[in-house]
């Protein structure tokens, strides 16, 4: 995660003619949602954990997070549930090897709205963060990633 302070993000700058003005100053970009692993649901559980520590530091914050994808990780985005919104099309970008790269905002309260309505949310949280105590989309998660019910 990169934390806005003075200076533009990677992604304000990327998209400068896109964004009619600039991003809140305690905005947040995901600069990296990569995970590789030679079985797919231990790749799943890693992603869905980066994910869910970007949630949580945007959460502890009060910030919503930015982030540079392609249509692929975006799509992927849509299948677990995760919301977001487009803010600027897709563009090709030499910085990032050529590829089709949009700018998404993802709102982390919205997020956990969905996410405590959805059983799908419910359950994907649960596998991944502790299956003897669910935690239904409640309580968070200390730097250690234990869970903390207040």
């Amino acid at each position: 995660m990169i934390q806005k302070d003075k200076s533009l993000l990677p992604a304000e700058e990327i998209f400068s003619e896109e964004l009619a003005k600039e991003l809140p100053g305690n905005s947040l970009e995901a600069s990296r949602f990569i995970a590789r692993h030679k079985e797919r649901t231990a790749q799943t559980m890693v992603s869905i954990g980066l994910v869910r520590v970007a949630i949580l530091q945007a959460l502890s914050q009060e910030s919503d997070i930015y982030a540079v994808v392609e249509q692929p990780l975006a799509r992927r985005f849509q299948q677990i549930g995760l919301e977001y919104d487009v803010l600027c099309e897709s563009k090709i970008l030499p910085e990032y090897n050529n590829t089709d790269n949009m700018l998404l905002r993802f709102q982390p309260d919205r997020i956990m709205d969905v996410v405590k309505k959805d059983l799908r949310g419910e359950r994907l949280i649960t596998l991944y963060l502790d299956s003897q105590n669910p935690t239904l989309g409640l309580g968070h998660y200390d730097k250690q990633l234990r869970y903390i019910n207040e």
